[in-house]
């Protein structure tokens, strides 16, 4: 029984040190990263600025299919670091993201939000060196069906200042849901609606590139897709996100990496 108990506090104490091996704050955040997660010092690391160098222009980039199917099951989950918004479809019925020039077929795996604890410091890409004050992660990873050597995951990427006009209803429908996640690892289950409600369709141009995952491990390569202008939010939403408690029981927020070095990466633009 002794022997048990012990072996079962080194398993949870593994697991919780696993947990909170990273963060943002000075002793475990984005300037540590580096020097405990290898993968973080690669040459193609995420996220970087965007419109500053000429990019290559190409048209019909890609587009989505699914993406007003509505959930039969739809659930926020505070994992410590953000907040995640996942979805349960009916078979064949998952969103997806299809790019034109290969066909390849991206679908929905899961949703999350970074933001900044003051105005402008809340967006991980910056577009013209500007950034905002939330920044969208809407993830896929490619299809089993699919072939080719892209990469496995595909992020769309969306930005949200104050004060622009609000185009994405399911922001507020996500706000509105988070007093039940306040603390770390708990789960609320809210009313399910398509992912379409967190898009805005008229944020040309799309910009793309190789990168990676912005938090640890880093994994490169990730094809990104990033929303060429942002839209709008309204500051109440925003500080209901900023309500939320991280792993070490603070405010959750700045959940932010710095710019990355681009090194000579191609940046394409879809101007569509």
């Amino acid at each position: 029984m002794g022997f048990q108990l012990l072996l079962i506090t080194i398993i949870v104490s593994v697991v919780l040190g696993q947990e909170a091996d990273w963060g943002y704050d000075r002793q475990n955040g984005p300037e540590t990263w580096r020097s405990r997660f290898s993968g973080c010092g690669g040459n193609f690391q995420s996220p970087i600025n965007l419109g500053a160098s000429r990019p290559y222009a190409v048209f019909n980039m890609f587009y989505w299919e699914g993406d007003t199917n509505v959930p039969i099951r739809m659930e926020l989950f505070n994992n410590g670091e953000t907040v995640v918004l996942n979805g349960t479809w009916l078979p064949g019925r998952r969103p997806s993201i299809v790019l034109t020039s290969n066909g390849l077929r991206y679908v929905l795996d899961s949703i999350h939000w970074h933001w900044g604890r003051t105005r402008f410091d809340g967006t991980e890409h910056a577009l013209n060196n500007v950034r905002y004050d939330m920044e969208m992660h809407i993830v896929t990873r490619l299809a089993s069906n699919s072939r080719g050597s892209s990469p496995d995951r595909l992020v769309y990427s969306q930005l949200f200042q104050i004060g622009l006009q609000d185009q994405t209803p399911g922001m507020s429908a996500v706000a509105e849901n988070l007093a039940g996640v306040i603390t770390p690892n708990s789960r609320q289950q809210i009313w399910p609606f398509s992912i379409d409600e967190l898009i805005a369709w008229q944020q040309m141009p799309f910009y793309s590139y190789q990168g990676s995952l912005t938090t640890p491990p880093c994994t490169e390569p990730i094809l990104w897709i990033v929303a060429g202008q942002p839209t709008g939010i309204s500051f109440d939403n925003i500080e209901e996100f900023r309500s939320l408690e991280n792993r070490d029981g603070e405010e959750m927020a700045g959940n932010v990496r710095p710019l990355q070095p681009i090194n000579g990466r191609r940046i394409t633009v879809d101007l569509s």
